[in-house]
């Protein structure tokens, strides 16, 4: 339990912390925007890697 609360604090300071918001556009270039994340989370992230 500890492991995850000093996780969440963690995630929680670098999301305060003016972490990138942007994705970067070689990784951009890889996502198939025409499918739906909840549906098919890897052919979103990663769908456009195989056309």
């Amino acid at each position: 339990m500890v492991k995850v609360l000093v996780s969440l604090s963690a995630l929680a300071a670098a999301a305060t912390a003016g972490s990138v918001t942007e994705l970067p556009e070689s990784v951009t270039k890889l996502i198939d925007y025409s499918a739906n994340p909840c549906e098919d989370f890897y052919q979103y992230a990663c769908g456009a890697w195989h056309k």
